[in-house]
């Protein structure tokens, strides 16, 4: 199976080898292989050099806002992704990088755990500026985009 990056770009300029899969007025999802990305020399510094260890699923531009999402579909309301999530948009800009954690799972209801895990979970991710996204709000996701791009500097 071929590994490939899913890239959102907020601007109209992007390199002629991304394969357009959406396109709107101020968003654009391209797409582009895995083996295509070392020759885009704006990802190679950030996908290849610096997260050796830690990839990112998807990293996007919007309004020149960079944001980063890690993207679960299994045990998605795990501290842990919470922390490498921070740590790698740390790295790339600290509070001025937006940060989202996208997963496929519905919001616990039924299981009074995993509804207190979610809860611990979603305090976790205030703190840190990090927004979840559930799959209730996947239909949504083009204006969540552009909310946190404009909340990403922290104080």
């Amino acid at each position: 199976m071929s590994k490939a990056l899913l890239i959102l770009f907020g601007g109209r300029s992007m390199p002629n080898m991304l394969t357009i899969i959406h396109e709107k007025p101020a968003l654009i999802v391209a797409i582009v292989s895995w083996d295509q990305q070392n020759k885009l020399p704006q990802l190679t510094d950030a996908i290849t050099e610096l997260f050796k260890d830690n990839e990112l699923d998807v990293t996007m531009m919007y309004k020149a806002k960079l944001l980063v999402a890690e993207c679960k579909t299994g045990n998605a309301f795990d501290a842990e992704t919470l922390y490498k999530l921070d740590s790698i948009a740390n790295q790339l800009g600290g509070r001025f990088v937006g940060r989202m954690l996208v997963t496929s799972l519905p919001i616990p209801a039924k299981d009074r755990e995993a509804e207190k895990q979610y809860e611990k979970l979603k305090d976790r991710a205030e703190v840190r500026a990090i927004r979840i996204v559930t799959r209730e709000e996947l239909a949504n996701i083009q204006q969540i985009i552009k909310d946190i791009a404009m909340k990403s500097v922290r104080i």
